[in-house]
């Protein structure tokens, strides 16, 4: 999903920084049958289609946590039946302080 979003990015230095920091994952979730059915579930219940798609990923990755800058999406953290943790970066770097 990363790498579809960034191909549409009309910004070349940020693609390539958006790159350079992929390139540091130790992990790569391709795409399955089964994120494209937890997306269409999470799209069920508002959550938007890229969202959902990042979001579905996430969870087949077994991440821990989903950081987003999107209040819409965290307030929809309800609807996810998961044990990820979907919060604003700010509050994941509070909680890390802590």
């Amino acid at each position: 999903m990363l790498e579809y979003e960034n191909s549409l990015n009309p910004y070349e230095d940020v693609k390539m920084e958006i790159d350079m920091v992929s390139s540091l994952s130790l992990e790569y979730v391709g795409m399955s049958k089964d994120i494209l059915k937890d997306a269409k579930k999470f799209e069920s219940k508002g959550i938007r289609s890229r969202d959902a798609m990042h979001l579905a990923c996430a969870i087949k990755g077994k991440a821990d946590y989903f950081l987003t800058c999107d209040d819409r999406l965290i307030k929809k953290t309800g609807v996810i039946k998961s044990s990820i943790a979907i919060m604003n970066p700010i509050d994941f770097i509070r909680l890390e302080v802590k």
